[in-house]
């Protein structure tokens, strides 16, 4: 709940839209409120998942959702459970900021600026550097073609971009490629 308000907190301070309620939800339970819901449960290969419940009509598609993350982080690479949190938490609740402005970006982007975004909140984890060796391997490579096989690594290390944007202007003109 901590990561989670954190989150909301830093992504307020930015000026980013705040996640569509669910509270018109078609689902049978939309976790008894309109609150963003967050389920902990076990993965058995990842560590969360950001999940469209219904969108809004017309273009561009605007949508609600939830989010899952994994309840424990063992053998996932991170510390301890609390780093898994915080480096999940506010990834996952991204994309549900991304989604109330279009649930149809491009993966690259998507991915790549919710790393962004989780190092916004917590500057200190290092989920997002030990990400970017995955495309410097092959920095020629356009940010929106990844390479064949697994391409986490890389549409997680395409954060350069955003991490660019900011240093090179500021944090705001990432939130502005969202508006526009």
């Amino acid at each position: 709940a901590q990561a989670a308000d954190d989150a909301f907190d830093k992504y307020s301070s930015l000026s980013y839209a705040t996640p569509l309620s669910d509270a018109d939800s078609p689902c049978a339970s939309n976790g008894d409120s309109d609150a963003v819901d967050v389920y902990l449960i076990h993965f058995p290969s990842a560590d969360g998942q950001a999940v469209l419940d219904h969108c809004l009509p017309g273009s561009p598609k605007r949508c609600s959702g939830f989010v899952m993350v994994e309840s424990a982080f063992r053998g996932s690479g991170y510390a301890s459970t609390e780093e898994g949190l915080r480096t999940v938490v506010p990834h996952e609740l991204f994309h549900l900021v991304q989604d109330a402005y279009d649930a149809d970006l491009e993966r690259w982007w998507a991915e790549g600026s919710a790393q962004w975004a989780a190092k916004q909140v917590y500057p200190d984890l290092e989920d997002l550097e030990r990400f970017l060796p995955s495309y410097f391997k092959s920095p020629w490579r356009p940010l929106n073609i990844p390479r064949n096989g697994v391409i986490t690594y890389f549409l997680y290390a395409t954060a350069s971009w955003p991490v660019f944007l900011e240093e090179r202007f500021d944090a705001g003109v990432v939130r502005e490629v969202f508006e526009s």
